[in-house]
């Protein structure tokens, strides 16, 4: 799906601004992970979109924004438990999907957003290395999930709050589990939602379980749109709302190959970025805001693993 020739490994200036090569390593090896995403649905006929700023990327800029450095997709609720279901059928021994039900303390807390990742370690190895480019950092790809939105405005509002409650009690039961506040929340989802939850369980499980249910109890007859209700719940509103034939395939180049966006992706860009999603910021929203974590991990892990003078970051082109 992707091939990189010697010289996309080179720094470039894309839209005014420096993309070192270091950081096309890390796209290359993200995009090598796409590739098998894509591989891997195309042998379970499902489908994923390009999603948020990698939309954006696929539309604007024909490949990655030049000041991004991680990737992103969509799929159907459906799609998507019939990628979990599989997953290690189809994906290669070491991938791993986390973030979700039973996994979120390996990366993360749940947030109802699944990451698919290469890898769970940083790894220095002439073969791991030649096989990614020469990016030794464990890359993840976020999926957004596309749950139905009742047609029925009450049941929505409905699902809405509830939603929000339990990720926001999700939330506080990982940052101050056992106070007052984190207690009194799980006594309101257990009142609105009639179900009663075990303090002596993995209480976080629980409530990842009762989200999913929650989310997961619109049936598709009932549902013109598809909404990414966590999103909307941090964002306190149901803002990422969409016309289920939107969702058309539609493959498109980008950088070395192609990717797959939905066909009425304009609507979609514009609720994320407002009607003047083509013209690339004066302010940029990120730069490489992830690079920093992924340099001093692997500046950890060489001082520990017999490497104090950072010879392999040298040798990769990033700067100690």
């Amino acid at each position: 799906m992707f091939s990189f020739p010697d010289d996309y490994f080179q720094d470039e200036v894309r839209s005014d601004y420096l993309v070192p090569a270091y950081m096309k390593r890390i796209w290359a090896s993200g995009l090598k992970l796409l590739s098998t995403v894509d591989k891997a649905c195309e042998t379970l006929h499902i489908t994923y979109f390009a999603d948020s700023g990698t939309l954006l990327g696929a539309v604007r800029e024909k490949g990655m924004i030049p000041w991004d450095d991680d990737l992103d997709i969509a799929m159907t609720r459906r799609d998507f438990d019939i990628l979990e279901k599989n997953f290690e059928k189809v994906f290669p021994k070491g991938y791993a999907l986390v973030g979700n039900r039973g996994t979120r303390a390996i990366l993360h807390p749940y947030i109802g957003m699944p990451v698919i990742m290469n890898s769970l370690s940083i790894t220095i190895s002439d073969e791991w290395l030649s096989e990614n480019y020469g990016c030794p950092f464990p890359l993840g790809i976020d999926v957004s999930i596309l749950d139905e939105l009742p047609d029925d405005e009450s049941l929505r509002d409905t699902i809405f709050g509830l939603a929000q409650l339990i990720l926001f009690t999700i939330s506080s039961q990982t940052i101050a589990p056992g106070t007052p506040d984190t207690e009194t929340k799980l006594k309101a989802v257990e009142n609105l939602t009639g179900k009663k939850l075990d303090r002596k369980k993995d209480i976080l499980l629980e409530l990842e379980m009762l989200y999913e249910e929650i989310v997961k109890t619109v049936r598709p007859s009932e549902a013109k749109n598809y909404v990414l209700w966590s999103n909307c719940c941090y964002h306190d509103a149901l803002d990422r709302v969409w016309k289920k034939e939107l969702f058309k395939k539609k493959r498109v180049s980008f950088e070395t190959g192609d990717i797959i966006i939905p066909e009425g992706y304009e609507d979609i860009l514009i609720s994320y970025y407002g009607k003047d999603y083509m013209t690339p910021p004066a302010v940029r929203r990120s730069d490489h805001t992830f690079l920093d974590n992924y340099i001093n991990g692997l500046k950890s892990y060489l001082a520990k693993n017999g490497d104090p003078s950072f010879n392999t970051l040298k040798a990769l082109g990033i700067p100690v």
